[in-house]
């Protein structure tokens, strides 16, 4: 129960017209508001509305979904409003009669938002209640598989986001597709040198990609998934509102406005939803390879792991959906990874391309990693994958402002330079390094397996 901004306005009146009124009638008047304010919430609270909540039985993580509150029986005056979670942005989370909000989830999982709330007025307008529906609005949330389908069709058709003709999912093969203009990465053997003289310009064969090639992906279950992918420091202006009290507080309209442009510079500098994970960002990646290899009829497998192996997929056609499921509900451990255990599990003797989705934090937590690599590049297309927070690379790129942003800046500097380091020293070891920003990692590790086809390394 809680009283309406009508009650505070009634009783400012019986202060201000005491100068004239004797006092016993002012405070007369006053009990008679405060009565009928109680007598109106109690009105109000009768016949709760029954409240019916519409959300997607599954919703891609980073993507906002529409969730749909109503009640039963329509009520043009109800007050509706739905609270949102620690990693679960609610907007437009507030609505008259009906509620139509859109969801995001930075991280994946099931999540039970709040019970919706309905504020009723009573026919008084001086006293409110509030009623809360019977059960949370249930929430589960995966990779980012809106962005993996998209990627998988951009390899099929061999189309750019901008609808551009590219390379597209063609590799060195042995079934001839058609000629075109040389490229600047293309093997010296794709030179068709009778086209070149005849064009005057040079020329390669385009073949077309070989299938039933084995992509496995390797995601780093330990420790280090458990970081923030990114967290702007104005990522706190963020508010969302307050439904746990009769209070409901909600953002100035210059808070918002902040919040506003905070999301934009986010959006600019490529940054994720705010307390999305690395493991979630990884997870986002692996799911776009896996939709792709499904695309291009390649076999696909994963492996979970930290000191142990924690899910394992084997390679096999048409496993993207598989592989989604087997990852979605992962959550990072505190312990270790052990990298040479994860390498071995990979085995088989068809050479495969193998991704590892993991953080180059420094040299000395990257040792076992090091230590690990060789096993792999041997026998197979090694790419480990990692991501560079948009945040750091600010820090390290703009002018400080004073003394405490020149350190700042001295720290990211020096994470970069051991980051630099250890994507050397796999790279002297046989591997291909990734280093992305946070929502670019699908398309990198995507077009580093096209680039792996492409080149016919499998």
């Amino acid at each position: 129960m809680s009283p309406s901004p009508r009650v505070a306005v009634l009783l400012a009146a019986c202060a201000v017209a005491a100068v004239l009124v004797p006092a016993g009638l002012i405070l007369l008047a006053a009990l008679l508001v405060v009565l009928a304010s109680v007598a109106d919430a109690l009105l109000a609270r009768r016949r709760a509305p029954v409240l019916v909540a519409d959300a997607p039985g599954i919703a891609p993580r980073g993507t906002p979904v529409p969730v749909t509150v109503r009640p039963a029986t329509p009520e043009p005056a109800l007050r509706l409003r739905l609270a949102g979670l620690p990693g679960v942005d609610v907007q437009d989370g507030e609505g008259t009669g009906a509620l139509d909000a859109r969801v995001t989830a930075a991280r994946r999982g099931r999540h039970l938002l709040p019970p919706p709330v309905a504020r009723r007025t009573g026919p008084l307008g001086l006293g409110r209640w509030d009623h809360r529906a019977s059960g949370p609005v249930e929430l589960r949330v995966l990779p980012d598989y809106r962005t993996a389908h998209a990627l998988a069709a951009a390899a099929r058709t061999g189309r750019t986001a901008s609808g551009l003709r590219n390379r597209g999912p063609y590799g060195l093969g042995t079934e001839f597709d058609h000629v075109r203009d040389y490229a600047p990465e293309d093997d010296v053997r794709q030179v068709n040198w009778r086209a070149t003289a005849r064009m005057g310009r040079p020329m390669s064969n385009q073949r077309r990609v070989e299938a039933d090639r084995d992509v496995v992906v390797l995601i780093d279950g330990g420790r280090l998934g458990a970081a923030p992918a990114d967290r702007d420091p104005t990522a706190g202006e963020h508010a969302v509102p307050d439904f746990a009290g009769p209070s409901w507080r909600f953002p100035t309209p210059e808070a918002r406005r902040r919040a506003r442009e905070a999301r934009e510079r986010a959006a600019a500098d490529g940054a994720v939803p705010s307390d999305a994970r690395l493991l979630d960002v990884w997870l986002d990646a692996a799911a776009a390879v896996a939709a792709t290899a499904d695309a291009l009829d390649d076999h696909v497998g994963t492996i979970a792991y930290d000191d142990r192996i924690r899910r394992h997929l084997q390679p096999r056609r048409g496993a993207g959906d598989a592989v989604v499921r087997a990852l979605h509900d992962l959550e990072p451990t505190r312990t270790d990874s052990d990298h040479e255990r994860a390498f071995r599990a990979v085995g088989g003797t068809r050479r495969a391309f193998v991704l590892v989705l993991t953080d180059l934090l420094d040299e000395a937590a990257a040792a076992p990693l090091l230590a690990a690599a060789p096993l792999l590049a041997r026998r197979h297309a090694l790419c480990v994958a990692t991501v560079e927070e948009p945040r750091l690379r600010r820090l390290a790129t703009t002018a400080p402002e004073d003394e405490l942003g020149a350190l700042a800046q001295a720290v990211a500097v020096d994470v970069r330079a051991q980051r630099d380091a250890v994507a050397a020293r796999l790279t002297a070891r046989g591997a291909q390094v990734l280093t992305v920003p946070p929502d670019a990692l699908p398309a990198a590790a995507v077009r580093a397996y096209l680039r792996a086809k492409r080149r016919g390394v499998l």
